[in-house]
C-alpha cells in the first residue's frame, strides 16, 4: 500500500498519474478510481465484502458497499446461481414433503354390532 503524506509527494504521484493516462487517452485518473477498481475487481475474483473492507482500511462494511461497482455479467452469474438453487432446492422433497404426500390411513375400528333394537342378529331398524 502507498501512504502519500506530504502535499509535494501527492503532486508529483498525481504529476505521474496524469502522465501516464494521458497517452493512454482514458481521460483523468484520479487515486481514488483505483481503489474503487481494486474494489470491484476484487469482489469479482470471489474475495468477500468483509475481506475486501479489511485490505482497503475500511472498519465499515457500508463504506466498502460504496466502492463495490458489479458488473453486469457478474450480476446475471449470481441470479443463474441463485435460480439453479431454488431450483435444486424445490425438485428435492423434503422430509415433511415426504411424510405429507404418503396417504393417510384411518384408524381402523371393528363394525359397530349394535343396532336401533339391540339384537345383533337382526337385518336392520
Amino acid at each position: 500500500m502507498i501512504v502519500v503524506s506530504s502535499g509535494a509527494a501527492q503532486s508529483a504521484v498525481l504529476g505521474t498519474c496524469a502522465f501516464t493516462t494521458e497517452g493512454l487517452g482514458i481521460g483523468t485518473l484520479r487515486l481514488h478510481d483505483l481503489r474503487h477498481s481494486f474494489a470491484t475487481t476484487a469482489i469479482s475474483a470471489g474475495e468477500s465484502p468483509r475481506t475486501v473492507a479489511r485490505l482497503l482500511g475500511h472498519s465499515e462494511l457500508a463504506t466498502t458497499e460504496a466502492y463495490i461497482h458489479l458488473a453486469d455479467e457478474t450480476l446475471r452469474d449470481a441470479a443463474i446461481s441463485v435460480g439453479a438453487h431454488l431450483n435444486k432446492t424445490l425438485a428435492a422433497p423434503s422430509d415433511i414433503t415426504k411424510r405429507n404426500r404418503q396417504p393417510a390411513t384411518p384408524p381402523t375400528r371393528p363394525p359397530s354390532r349394535r343396532t336401533c333394537c339391540g339384537n345383533t342378529d337382526a337385518p336392520g331398524c
